[in-house]
């Protein structure tokens, strides 16, 4: 796969995980090789360059890696403003008030994780993409 198929097809499998997983009113689709994020609520969007990140010089598996973290911490965001309040919440219920748990990644062989919080107990896990010829 050519580097900007690749960037179309990682943003195309992050975008369907992460629709899946926000609220409602927000709307997370794939432009090309763009995460976009918006929602009817408000008149901004927010956008992550996927395959901006993914085609810079160095290591690719650390590259795919970077780009997914970028579009989950870009939707974490977005809909944290949104709403004014953390998205998603940490499950410790003795963490502080205004506590988000945070994105993570992680690209084992050909499948790439993605949750948001501790990996032992996240918050939040999203649907794995496989990731094998990017």
């Amino acid at each position: 796969m050519d580097s900007q198929n690749g960037g179309i097809a990682l943003a195309s499998g992050l975008a369907q995980s992460l629709a899946a997983v926000v609220p409602g009113a927000i709307v997370v689709r794939a432009a090309g090789d763009v995460v976009e994020v918006s929602s009817h609520l408000v008149e901004w969007t927010a956008a992550s360059f996927v395959g901006q990140l993914l085609n810079q010089p160095g290591d690719r598996r650390a590259l795919i890696e970077t780009a997914a973290w970028n579009a989950l911490n870009t939707v974490q965001d977005f809909v944290t403003e949104v709403f004014r309040q953390p998205w998603p919440c940490p499950l410790d219920p003795s963490a502080s008030s205004g506590t988000m748990a945070l994105p993570a990644v992680s690209l084992e062989e050909s499948t790439l994780h993605m949750w948001y919080g501790e990996r032992s107990t996240p918050s939040l896990q999203l649907r794995s993409i496989q990731v094998d010829g990017l």
